[in-house]
């Protein structure tokens, strides 16, 4: 089964982003697992500086006519998106495409911190609306649970460890323990050292780690921390392959795994 995740920032990369996606359908993807994703915009329309895509969920979901769409968006409405405003009845969350023909015996999301308020650097409607973060939805797919994971963002913060982020580590491993052979992918908002991963990679294994991955961003990333993006699997899961791909359609770089069924 092949999985790719990948961060759409927006979807501002729109052409990009679905060429690329068009191409890993031919190339037998059969999840894609996708953040930063809106859904209930006007069609086409565009945020005028950050030049997301308001109905991108709708618009992928239109051009992966294979796959069924699955959704978890944020309980926080997105009041802004960067330096955008967004208006009301748009969402703004995780997206997961998953091709016809597979068997999804279940679906469902959480967030994966409750009290953001009260996190040290949490401002409701702040610059790059990380009141939207800290939340995952998974599927399960041919025995096969997967998991999306877009994690808890905190200005000035950083990607280091903090206690929200422990328990969001705790809380992406219950779930994906409820299931003999789990995945778990996404923007975790980590870098590589953390206590935060190493929860994680208690019970399972850290393909960024164990394939010895450099860095999961783009030349689009301006900022200094090489890792945000993940994938670990359960211990007894094969994997056949696994890559980070240099195609240049985000700030973040996409993941993609082949792991055995």
């Amino acid at each position: 089964m092949k999985i790719l995740s990948l961060n759409i920032a927006g979807g501002a990369e729109y052409s990009k982003i679905v060429s690329l996606l068009e191409a890993k359908c031919l190339d037998g993807v059969d999840v894609f697992c996708l953040q930063e994703v809106f859904s209930g915009g006007a069609e086409n329309a565009v945020l005028p500086n950050t030049r997301a895509h308001t109905d991108m969920f709708e618009q992928l979901q239109s051009t992966l006519k294979d796959y069924n769409g699955y959704t978890f968006f944020s309980p926080r409405h997105p009041g802004c998106y960067i330096d955008d405003a967004v208006s009301g009845g748009i969402e703004f969350g995780l997206a997961m495409f998953v091709r016809k023909g597979l068997s999804v015996e279940h679906s469902g999301g959480f967030v994966t911190y409750e009290n953001a308020e009260s996190i040290a650097g949490f401002t409701k409607g702040a610059a790059k609306s990380r009141d939207l973060t800290g939340i995952a939805q998974f599927v399960d797919v041919d025995g096969m649970r997967i998991i999306n994971v877009h994690g808890i963002s905190l200005q000035g913060i950083g990607k280091g460890d903090t206690p929200e982020r422990l328990v969001q580590s705790q809380k992406i491993l219950t779930c994906a323990k409820e299931k003999e052979r789990s995945c778990v992918v996404g923007d975790l908002n980590l870098t590589l050292e953390t206590s935060s991963v190493a929860l994680l990679e208690k019970d399972m294994k850290n393909l960024i780690r164990v394939y010895g991955i450099q860095t999961t961003r783009t030349s689009r990333y301006t900022g200094s921390d090489p890792y945000a993006d993940y994938v670990f699997v359960s211990n007894n899961v094969e994997v056949d392959d696994f890559a980070v791909l240099s195609d240049e359609v985000s700030d973040h770089a996409a993941l993609l795994v082949d792991v055995a069924v």
